[in-house]
């Protein structure tokens, strides 16, 4: 797959000797959202934590990209650096390319942790269907009604959207010029990658996470064969900072399994 990125853009920071392990942030994140936990790591850990291309410290990518090209230049990364077999620590959308590595290239991959994962598709009540139908079809009009009579589009969007009361998530309008790749990355559902993942994974989750509910992990869990679940107490998407010492001691032990 031609990726058209110069890995040698790619930020990132290495300390640490022992077992490879390889941090994976967030959307609209970067590798300082791990840094609590990088810090620990070293201690026992060879450590990588990357700021993924268009987040952080790193350019960004070709703008038709969507979760398998992120996921494949972390592979060459890692073949890159000479970086494995390496353990991932995924968070949000660093768990979709975790499921991707883990399912496609199992060859490079030590052990999986899936931090409140992304890649499950979300339950959607009838009613999210029928507003969105309705938004793509007035905008449809809206379109042919601006060209006609020569009006502007994006303000009369605009109001259409207001009288909808439809708002874009926070992720999706912080993303600026990454708004097409996060809509292409948000709508991929990798349960049949989470399916042939046969490296041994933890899912470690939330209890009150909102963004990737609780019932993603009882499916990741259910889907990935040799896996097990931390959760969370009193913790959200972010759990790995709001319990940082359970975490942390999970992390440890799972990784320092033989």
């Amino acid at each position: 797959m031609e990726l058209n990125y110069n890995i040698e853009n790619i930020y990132y920071i290495r300390k640490g000797k022992g077992k490879k392990v390889l941090l994976l942030h967030g959307w609209q994140s970067n590798s300082n959202s791990f840094k609590i936990v990088f810090e620990y790591l070293i201690k026992n850990f060879d450590v990588i934590a990357i700021d993924f291309p268009g987040f952080g410290n790193s350019p960004n990518p070709p703008l038709d990209w969507g979760i398998y090209e992120y996921a494949n230049i972390v592979y060459n990364f890692i073949k890159y650096h000479n970086f494995y077999p390496c353990s991932l620590i995924g968070h949000s959308f660093g768990g979709r390319v975790a499921l991707i590595l883990g399912s496609n290239f199992p060859e490079i991959i030590d052990k999986i942790i899936l931090v409140d994962s992304a890649g499950i598709k979300p339950k959607r009540k009838i009613k999210y269907y029928y507003k969105i139908y309705r938004y793509k079809i007035l905008k449809y009009f809206t379109k042919f009604y601006c060209k006609f009579f020569n009006k502007d589009f994006e303000s009369l969007i605009l109001r259409v959207k207001q009288k909808l009361k439809i708002k874009g998530s926070l992720d999706y309008e912080n993303s600026k010029e990454l708004k097409n790749i996060f809509i292409k990355v948000v709508n991929q559902d990798l349960s049949k990658e989470a399916k042939k993942i046969t490296k041994p994974t933890l899912i470690v989750w939330g209890e009150n996470d909102k963004e990737t509910p609780l019932y993603m992990a009882k499916k990741l869990n259910k889907y990935i064969k040799d896996s097990g679940i931390v959760l969370l107490e009193n913790a959200g998407h972010y759990s790995f900072l709001e319990q940082f010492n359970k975490f942390i001691s999970a992390v440890n032990y799972f990784l320092s399994l033989d």
